[in-house]
Formats: C-alpha cells, sequence, structure tokens
C-alpha cells in the first residue's frame, strides 16, 4: 500500500489541531458550560455577553438605549413569531459583514428554538443564546482552521518544517485559543491575510482584483485592515507607472477593494442611515481602551485620545509608505507580509482602542515576517494579551493581593484605568509590540 504524501499527513494533522483548539474555545466561551476555573475572563464572549444579551435578555433601559424599533421587542417578549433586523430594529455596532453573519445567526437561533408553554422569556433567549453563539463559533473556527493552513501553505517551501511549526504555534498561541470565538476578528483576519497570499502570487491575472475583493470585505468586518488597504494602493500605483505589465493592477485592486469594502457600508447606508450614522458616532466617540495613551492622559474619557492616536497612526502610515515607494516589492514578494504587519501591527498599538482580541489581525503576519528574538517577543506580547482578559474581572481582588503586599494601589473594581494591573498588562503587551514594529520599520527601509 503506498503511503499518503508527506503535505497531506502534515495538512490532516494541523486540520486536527485546529479542530481541537477550536473546541477548546468555542467551549470555554458557550454560555451553557460552567465558567472555567471560576474566571468569567475565560467564559465572556462580545458575541453573547457583549452585544447579544444587552439587547435581548432586557434590562431597565435596553429598549430605549438600543432599539429603533421598541414594538419589535415587545412582540418578541410576547411570544411572537420574529427575528429582528440589526441596524433596522435595533442600534449594531459591527461592520455589515459581521451584522450579516449576526443576522443569520440570530435568525436561526430563533427559528430553531421552540417558544415552549409555561417557559419565561429569559430561558428562551438564554437557548436562543446558545445556538448563536455556535453558529458563528463555526464560522470563527473555521476561519482559524483556514488561516492556520495558508500559514503552512506560504511557508511551505522554506527550508524543514518551518511551515508546520508556525501553522501549528498559530494554534496553540493563549490569544488564539481565548479570543477565535470571542469576537470576529479572525474571520477579518482569514479574509486580510487571504488578500495578501493571493497578491503575493505571480502569474494570476486576477490576483489583484481577488485580493482588491478579500481586503475590501475585510474591511466591512473590521475597519482597522483599511490601514493595509492604503499601503497596498500606494505601492500598486507606483508599480503601475514604472512597469507597463502592472499599469492596470492598482485599478483592479482598488475595483475590487471598492466592491467587497464599499457595497457593503453603501447598502448599510442606503437600508438604514440612522443605524450608519451612530455606528461613525460610536466608533468616533469610544473611550481610550487599553490604549498606551492613557499612561500620561489618565482620563480614559478625554478626546485628546483620539487626536493623539490619529496623529501617530498617521505618521506611522505617512513612514510605511515611505518605505514601500522605496522598496520594489515585486521582486521580493515576501515583502509584502511585512509592510502589511507594520500598517496592522501600528494602528492596533497605537490606536485609542486597543481590544485584545485585536491581536488575532495581526499573528498570521507575524508568523510569516517574524524569526528568533522578535518571534519570541511578539509570543510573550501574546501570552500578555490573552491575560488581558484573564485578569479582567478579577481586578479588584488582584489589587487586593497587591495591596496586601505593600504596593500602593486602590483596591476597586476599575479594569479600564491606569491604576489596574489589567493596564499594566496591556501596557506590557503594547510596548513589546511598539520594540517589534520598529524594528520590523527599520528592516523595511534598508532591507
Amino acid at each position: 500500500m503506498r503511503s499518503l504524501p508527506t503535505g497531506f499527513r502534515y495538512l490532516t494533522l494541523l486540520v486536527a489541531v485546529a479542530l481541537a483548539a477550536g473546541f477548546f474555545s468555542t467551549y470555554i466561551h458557550v454560555p451553557s458550560t460552567s465558567v472555567p476555573l471560576g474566571n468569567w475572563g475565560l467564559k465572556y464572549s462580545d458575541i453573547v455577553y457583549g452585544v447579544f444579551y444587552p439587547r435581548f435578555l432586557v434590562v431597565s433601559d435596553s429598549a430605549s438605549r438600543y432599539w429603533y424599533s421598541p414594538v419589535v421587542l415587545d412582540e418578541l417578549m410576547r411570544g411572537g413569531n420574529l427575528c429582528p433586523v440589526p441596524y433596522v430594529d435595533y442600534f449594531f455596532e459591527y461592520p455589515p459583514v459581521v451584522g450579516a453573519l449576526w443576522y443569520l445567526s440570530t435568525c436561526t437561533a430563533f427559528t430553531l428554538i421552540p417558544r415552549v408553554s409555561g417557559a419565561g422569556y429569559v430561558e428562551f433567549i438564554s437557548a436562543v443564546a446558545e445556538v448563536h453563539f455556535l453558529v458563528n463559533a463555526v464560522v470563527l473556527v473555521a476561519s482559524m482552521t483556514s488561516t492556520s493552513i495558508l500559514v503552512y501553505k506560504v511557508l511551505q517551501d522554506t527550508p524543514g518544517l518551518k511551515g508546520f511549526d508556525r501553522a501549528l504555534l498559530y494554534l496553540t498561541l493563549p490569544s488564539v485559543l481565548l479570543y477565535t470565538t470571542y469576537n470576529w476578528d479572525s474571520l477579518c483576519s482569514l479574509l486580510a491575510f487571504s488578500s495578501l497570499v493571493v497578491l503575493s502570487r505571480k502569474g494570476n491575472r486576477w490576483r489583484f482584483i481577488v485580493a482588491g475583493v478579500l481586503l475590501g470585505v475585510s474591511i466591512a468586518t473590521k475597519l482597522l485592515t483599511a490601514s493595509i488597504a492604503l499601503v497596498l494602493f500606494i505601492y500598486l500605483v507606483k508599480l503601475g507607472l514604472k512597469r507597463g505589465s502592472y499599469s492596470r493592477g492598482y485599478a483592479h485592486f482598488l475595483a475590487g477593494l471598492l466592491a467587497g469594502g464599499g457595497l457593503p457600508y453603501i447598502a448599510l447606508l442606503v437600508t438604514s442611515p440612522r443605524a450608519f450614522l451612530d455606528f461613525l458616532e460610536y466608533h468616533s466617540t469610544w473611550y481610550c481602551e487599553n490604549c498606551i495613551y492613557s499612561i500620561v492622559i489618565h482620563d480614559i474619557f478625554n478626546p485628546l485620545h483620539r487626536f493623539i492616536a490619529a496623529g501617530a497612526v498617521l505618521v506611522l502610515t505617512a513612514a510605511v509608505a515611505t518605505a514601500v515607494l522605496r522598496k520594489d516589492l515585486e521582486e521580493v514578494p515576501e515583502r509584502v507580509y511585512r509592510v502589511a504587519l507594520c500598517s496592522i501591527g501600528g494602528v492596533v498599538v497605537l490606536n485609542y482602542v486597543s481590544t485584545p482580541q485585536m491581536l488575532l489581525l495581526v499573528t498570521p503576519l507575524v508568523l510569516v515576517a517574524l524569526n528568533g528574538i522578535d518571534l519570541a517577543l511578539y509570543v510573550l506580547s501574546d501570552a500578555l494579551n490573552a491575560l488581558i482578559m484573564v485578569a479582567f474581572f478579577s481586578d479588584a481582588s488582584i489589587r487586593a493581593v497587591l495591596s496586601s503586599l505593600g504596593i500602593p494601589v486602590e483596591v476597586r473594581f476599575s479594569p479600564w484605568t491606569p491604576d489596574s494591573p489589567v493596564q499594566w498588562l496591556a501596557y506590557a503587551r503594547s510596548a513589546l509590540l511598539l520594540v517589534l514594529l520598529v524594528r520590523e520599520l527599520k528592516r523595511l527601509y534598508t532591507t
């Protein structure tokens, strides 16, 4: 009997590990399981506790705070057989691709869960939340699995087992395990990373438009990947002006980008102008969440955080764009990943919102682009990033322990403020990422 090809065996093993990692991430976050180790930071997910329950598990102000059509919520509570529409019936703060997945998952749950006679609304919504979460988890675990396979494929031709080792490392990183089914960043990460894989493949006549569409859809999933799109477009314009054979590359990329990223937002604007404006206001007025600027400006609600972040991101983008204009990425396709790493990595660190799940946008690029001490530092930053949520709901307890050891810290629950050990973890993570970013920017300019 002929043995299976080595590559197939590695892929099979990789998928098996990915499914195990996905099961772990799903199990700890699924609402019906017990709280892991009694730590709510391991249980919490934005998918259920951050977005679903605040809208559907009715509290005193949920109708007035979130619902555009309170009558729909009233009908649902009275036993009506309906599926409320995000953006139309209630405020939804995520971009349209996430909104479409959300509508699919909630409608699936509302359809599959029967209204049992005598059962209360809370029991019904809890059952709906379970199915809703699992539908999202299937998509997110599939995204994580696909990303690991792409990491393997990109590095498959490198010496030794680097591709397999890096893909395996991706699946076992603490932040990947904790945050894959926590929010929708793993889906966005897959889309953005896929666009770079397509773009770096020579000889494919459709690669520019396909890469643009994929990156555009990622922007319609999470806004941050727009930083990658801007820098890549600048480079493709340069390439088109320099080489006649690439004269249409930037136009095709832009067309794909506008189709994949622009049309979903236009559809949202047309469908519900109010929801679109509320979406913009929500993201433009959010507080300094885990941002590095709170070290200096302690008031996390100070609007100055947003202005400083905008300036820092602008300077970073200019620096990366300058490096791109100085080098010919087409001659070394791998540099595309390094440019993307600097773009999105800088935005994640320098933004006034730097939530821990955002690191998933950076991880595949790190595994492809970095080696040695840089990779080790990133693994350390990933571990610190995972500890942010592990420590979040234990903030008061950690403060109490530190206070008993003589460390001057106020004993209270306030994981958002600079005096919190949770923020100390965020600062340490960001400091390591900044070191890596500076080192990688230097390499972009010198190699």
